[in-house]
């Protein structure tokens, strides 16, 4: 059985689809990447996925339970949402936003424990936002604001992580980072859904690929089966580069991690 499941999920906003009768199954250990032009839907769905409030039609199984009758602090304990706008409307100090990450693990005014502790400092290390501990986070990059903000969710712990293109504002030492993070969450028990626009990226790290176009699946697969000369072309307008035949060696990963 799949530890989260989309059935059906349609939405229209304005007398405009954005998702029509759209499937998805997420399985354990997991990263599921989805791409597709803009407007397709991506974020929409990811939202939908989440359970944040919206009008859109469909079921989303946790488990196989509804979602929605799942209670919030336990829908909280499973699902960390990282969204792709990173404002914050209060004037926090990171190492504080950070620690908002725990309070599904927390009951009412209960300070955080040493276990507490150890997490959020172990999830700084991770995204490199240790140095800006005591930097007020809307004095920060947009990069630096977006791994403060993976930190946070990486800080509840959830079994499923759900990110909005994690990488859009990051330079390319950080953006290998997090999709190094995403996988190391897979491999250790968890899964995650990420919204990407970075082909390479997404056949390098994900299991699995979902293409989305005019608010439908185009295709699913692995990135051989999706990434194909035809589907970029339709979709992209793009080709695979010459004397490739495999979808995944044309799109390559120009860099990699430097060990000195």
């Amino acid at each position: 059985m799949s530890l989260l499941q989309a059935r059906g999920i349609t939405l229209d906003i304005a007398g405009t689809s954005i998702l029509n009768n759209v499937n998805l199954t997420l399985g354990n250990g997991e990263l599921l990447g989805l791409i597709g032009p803009n407007g397709a839907g991506k974020s929409s769905l990811l939202r939908i996925l989440a359970g944040l409030p919206g009008n859109a039609s469909g079921s989303i199984l946790l488990d196989g339970v509804e979602l929605k009758k799942i209670k919030m602090k336990e829908r909280a304990r499973r699902i960390a949402y990282l969204a792709q706008d990173n404002s914050v409307h209060w004037p926090l100090l990171v190492e504080r936003l950070v620690e908002l990450g725990r309070l599904p693990h927390l009951d009412n005014w209960q300070q955080p424990s040493a276990k507490d502790l150890e997490v959020i400092d172990r999830v700084m290390q991770q995204t490199d936002v240790e140095q800006l501990r005591q930097r007020v986070f809307d004095t920060l990059s947009g990069g630096e604001a977006m791994r403060v903000l993976l930190a946070r969710a990486l800080a509840a712990e959830p079994s499923i992580l759900l990110a909005d293109e994690p990488v859009a504002a990051l330079d390319p030492a950080h953006q290998l980072d997090v999709m190094a993070l995403l996988q190391e969450h897979c491999d250790s028990g968890g899964s995650a859904v990420v919204v990407l626009h970075d082909l390479a990226l997404a056949s390098h790290y994900c299991h699995r690929l979902q293409l989305l176009s005019g608010g439908r699946t185009l295709a699913a697969g692995t990135p051989n089966e999706v990434l194909t000369e035809e589907i970029l072309k339709k979709v992209y307008g793009i080709s695979l580069r010459p004397g490739f035949d495999n979808p995944k060696d044309a799109i390559t990963l120009p860099w990699e991690p430097s060990t000195g």
